[in-house]
């Protein structure tokens, strides 16, 4: 019923490259549009352009998963290596989200986290239905545990044969202390992952190619770039287009229902 209300997302990767869609996006009547391109052709910009999209530069790395493992690891920042090692020593460890219980935990932490960054989240029974629709064919919830068992971090990673993607990273940030990196464990496991399941590409998701130093972006950046992936340029292109009378009810309409169900 709100379809026209959404955003309608179309991701275009190094590895896939369907510029055909673009065509048939181009026809979709939605109040907003949005394409994220990688390494986009000049004439892909000219055409968006021209029918148009606003254009933002953004960027992204990229690592190639079918190097050596030990390739890999001598990629990483020695910092970074040395974090992953001290925090494995502590005991900490990965698993994978298998049932409700682990989601629901996963959900909880993802939600204060986003909710510190003042962040919005999707109520708990969308997020578990659509956890339970991808879970068994492209999507894995990564999960560290300190030795005691508790939740420490926790992300996601939607991937097929060819091309991994992380999302929805969430980490409990007062129950660690500062001799623990969740986050770089975390990082490291989900390489090996990839890795393991010869999936070829692993995107890290996206960064701010030229953030201020000390910014929130400037602080993701240097993370995300000592991976040892490789930067690439992506591109959003973004269309509004105004809203009718009716629209405009359905989605006040629609509004009302989310904050409904902001709470489990």
């Amino acid at each position: 019923m709100f379809r026209n209300l959404r955003a309608a997302n179309l991701r275009f990767s190094i590895v896939d490259n369907h510029y055909e869609l673009i065509d048939s996006v181009l026809k979709d009547h939605c109040i907003m549009l949005r394409i994220d391109i990688e390494d986009c052709p000049a004439e892909i910009k000219e055409k968006l352009v021209a029918e148009g999209f606003s254009l933002r530069k953004w960027g992204t790395f990229i690592i190639d998963l079918e190097k050596p493992e030990e390739e890999l690891w001598n990629a990483i920042k020695k910092e970074a290596r040395k974090n992953i090692k001290r925090t494995q020593n502590e005991g900490c460890h990965i698993e994978l989200c298998k049932n409700d219980y682990d989601f629901k935990g996963y959900y909880q932490m993802f939600k204060q986290s986003r909710k510190s960054l003042k962040f919005t989240t999707p109520p708990y029974h969308v997020m578990r239905r659509q956890w339970h629709i991808l879970h068994p064919n492209n999507f894995e919830i990564f999960l560290v545990k300190d030795r005691a068992g508790e939740l420490l971090a926790g992300m996601g990673v939607v991937f097929t044969k060819d091309y991994m993607i992380e999302v929805a990273a969430g980490r409990q940030r007062e129950k660690h202390s500062s001799q623990l990196y969740p986050n770089d464990l975390l990082k490291w496991e989900i390489i090996k992952w990839g890795h393991e399941q010869k999936i070829k590409y692993y995107d890290l998701a996206g960064i701010n190619p030229a953030p201020s130093p000390e910014s929130k972006e400037g602080n993701i950046k240097r993370f995300k770039e000592k991976w040892g992936g490789q930067y690439h340029d992506w591109y959003f292109f973004e269309k509004h287009n105004p809203r009718t009378l009716l629209q405009k009810i359905f989605y006040k309409i629609e509004k009302k229902f989310r904050k409904q169900h902001e709470t489990l």
